[in-house]
């Protein structure tokens, strides 16, 4: 996998920050953001990031202003929400009109994760080779 193709992780929660820490190291070259705005940083520094996986509900900035930010400075990177706001209607709201190509509900196990993150790389392969700007 090409080093291009780095993950970003955004969550505020430490314990769950130590989670994604263990459970990919190794597998995938990622970034583990604390906060929305700490996550758009990193896209203008360390970027370009081919996913961005999300929380949901998070202090200051929330996942849905976060992504919608990505959408317009990034537009090729893929979006996933990973939350534990679970139910259709969150679902519902968090896809309609936006860019979010996967929806994931905490706890979510490593391999399901894993698999879709391979998904979401597959994609961001797709339309980085369409040439989109």
């Amino acid at each position: 996998m090409p080093n291009s193709e780095k993950i970003l992780f955004v969550d505020d929660d430490p314990n769950y920050r130590a989670v994604l820490q263990r459970a990919f190291m190794g597998h995938f070259p990622f970034d583990i953001a604390s906060s929305g705005q700490e996550a758009l940083d990193w896209l203008n520094t360390r970027g370009p990031y081919a996913v961005i996986v999300s929380d949901l509900d998070m202090t200051s900035m929330n996942g849905l202003e976060l992504l919608s930010k990505v959408s317009v400075l990034a537009p090729k990177t893929v979006q996933m929400v990973l939350t534990g706001e679970a139910d259709f209607h969150t679902f519902a709201q968090v896809t309609e009109g936006r860019n979010i190509f996967r929806y994931l509900a905490k706890p979510c196990a490593r391999e399901d994760l894993r698999a879709q993150l391979i998904e979401c790389l597959t994609q961001y392969r797709i339309v980085d080779s369409e040439g989109l700007p």
